[in-house]
């Protein structure tokens, strides 16, 4: 009994920091509740649960660390995020405990998905498709810190794998015939508690009806889409010249040295960090850049390969 009653304390502990939006309290007392369990009598939902909040919490850090970003081309600033993601967190600007927390939740995800299948595969999508609204979540939520590890094609492969596994069961969004169905009898008793894994964790207490998850599941999907395709157009390499404000056709001018100094001096005065006092870290990756292209299209060598193949690596 005061096994059961330390578990349901850290499982409530839990569900509030999420609800919070304190996803790494939520990450800590999900660990604290794994520690508690020592037969692994909840292991499933553990798993799953961790994998849920932990990616929240990769994504909440990597919001932090780049506040203020509103691009419309590049809305999540993925195009700075991943220059060097994985070195060590040091030359995009993401801490270590940015990269070790995407890292634990692609584990937890990795932990989580296999008996999530299996309980697909044995018993279908469950009750009123929990069971596959479940799996296509942790797809997701996998998806989403493989994108922020700078794997763009896994995390597209795991958004693809979410949207199979509601098509297996007719649960996508085309087919939400109830969606407006029928509000709790009892409005004065609310349960703001996520669903840790249903029966599997031995805490059946999911506080939102069918429709709602359906609805929520189908929301993050095509928000992940979206990061994806981002993701995607910010990795495009860049046209050098158009950095510059130049053309290739620019390049065939006689006087091609002087008007290729004269761009490259126009907009680096623009946009050195000195001139530039209220954001000088935009100014300086802007700087960069344009320093980066000069110094490419300054060398003959160098321009010619780039013009042949398009990079300059």
């Amino acid at each position: 009994m005061k096994r059961d009653a330390v578990l349901l304390e850290l499982h409530d502990d839990a569900v509030a920091a999420e609800r919070d939006g304190d996803y790494a309290a939520a990450v800590e007392a999900l660990r604290d509740f794994a520690r508690a369990d020592a037969r692994g009598l909840f292991k499933a939902g553990t798993d799953a649960a961790l994998c849920r909040v932990g990616s929240k919490a990769a994504r909440a850090q990597r919001e932090r660390a780049y506040g203020g970003i509103n691009s419309e081309r590049d809305p999540w600033g993925f195009g700075d995020r991943f220059r060097g993601f994985g070195s060590g967190g040091k030359s995009d600007g993401s801490s270590s405990d940015d990269v070790e927390m995407v890292e634990s939740a692609i584990a937890w995800c990795q932990a989580a998905i296999p008996a999530l299948e299996s309980t697909v595969e044995k018993g279908g999508a469950g009750s009123d498709g929990h069971d596959a609204n479940e799996l296509a979540r942790a797809y997701a939520n996998r998806g989403w810190a493989r994108l922020l590890r700078g794997t763009v094609d896994a995390a597209d492969a795991d958004l693809a794998a979410a949207r199979r596994a509601l098509d297996d069961f007719s649960l996508l969004q085309a087919d939400f015939d109830d969606v407006d169905g029928d509000e709790d009898e009892d409005e004065d008793e609310e349960d703001d508690s996520e669903s840790y894994g249903g029966e599997v964790n031995g805490f059946d207490r999911p506080s939102k009806s069918h429709a709602d998850v359906d609805a929520s599941v189908e929301a993050e999907l095509s928000e992940l889409a979206r990061a994806v395709a981002a993701a995607r157009e910010a990795l495009k390499p860049k046209d050098l010249y158009a950095v510059l404000g130049l053309t290739r056709e620019d390049a065939d001018r006689t006087d091609w040295a002087r008007v290729l100094k004269k761009a490259y001096r126009k907009l680096a005065l623009i946009f050195h960090p000195d001139k530039n006092p209220r954001d000088p870290d935009a100014a300086a990756a802007r700087f960069l850049e344009i320093s980066e292209a000069y110094k490419v299209l300054s060398d003959d060598t160098k321009r010619a390969k780039y013009d042949g193949t398009g990079t300059v690596s």
